[in-house]
């Protein structure tokens, strides 16, 4: 059904169904050749503006497209300062670790004092 409705009832049921078959359309104000003119414009606009509206979503996508290029190298830069941040602590680490082991070798190379 293109116009009209349907009254349904809570358990499902159809009460009731109005239909109407013509709709109310009003009278043009416009002569007939001035709509022709108009209908003859409206496809020229339609093609200008669809050529508009694919600039403006081609304009869009590269912004889009740029936007995601600096996220992307804002996120390298952050994964690269945190890789060495842990290649340096890393080296500490190994540092600390190398001292403690000649330390504790020095510890037991050393003679006891009588």
């Amino acid at each position: 059904m293109e116009d009209g409705f349907y009254i349904w009832s809570l358990m499902g049921s159809c009460f009731t169904e109005h239909s109407r078959n013509k709709s109310f359309r009003p009278p043009s104000l416009l002569s007939e050749q001035k709509e022709k003119e108009v209908k003859k414009d409206l496809r020229q606009s339609m093609e200008r503006y669809e050529e508009e509206d694919e600039e403006v979503l081609d304009l869009l996508s590269r912004q889009e497209m740029e936007k995601r290029r600096v996220m992307e190298e804002e996120w390298e830069m952050w994964i690269n300062k945190w890789k060495q941040l842990h290649e340096e602590e890393k080296l500490q680490t190994q540092n600390l670790l190398v001292r403690e082991k000649k330390r504790k070798k020095s510890i037991i190379m050393r003679p006891l004092r009588s």
